[in-house]
């Protein structure tokens, strides 16, 4: 029932690594993908840019009005989206980690080796076909 099929709204910084992951996610949600309709925004930090006015804007008209919420790596391994998207019940979307098989399995979410994968699979869960499964996740 949620307005938005999926969102990400996170830091333009970062080290090589999570600047590369959000780049990716970006590009394949305006080119490939865009049939889902993902809002996403590389930004600064909460209150200094458009799309975001703060954390609780973020949080309550952006992960809590989506379906599904992107988690790419972020600076550190863990990141604070994924507990933010699992208390507010919007599903998390990421590419397999290391670090999860040690703390998290199993996350109700959709994990996948890449990208590609994790946006194919979307599409499935966002289709009438897979509805019901992603609302059971």
């Amino acid at each position: 029932m949620r307005p938005k099929n999926c969102t990400f709204v996170g830091w333009m910084g970062g080290n090589r690594d999570s600047k590369e992951d959000r780049a990716q996610v970006r590009k394949l949600s305006f080119r490939s993908f865009k049939d889902l309709n993902c809002s996403i925004a590389l930004s600064g930090a909460f209150g200094t840019n458009k799309y975001n006015h703060s954390k609780f804007w973020y949080l309550n008209n952006d992960l809590a009005q989506s379906k599904i919420g992107f988690n790419p790596v972020g600076v550190h391994p863990e990141c604070h989206r994924l507990p933010e998207m699992l208390s507010l019940g919007t599903v998390p979307a990421m590419t397999q980690q290391d670090y999860m098989q040690y703390t998290f399995e199993p996350i109700p979410g959709i994990i996948e080796n890449s990208w590609n994968e994790v946006f194919s699979k979307m599409r499935y869960y966002l289709s009438a076909d897979g509805i019901d499964e992603l609302s059971a996740l």
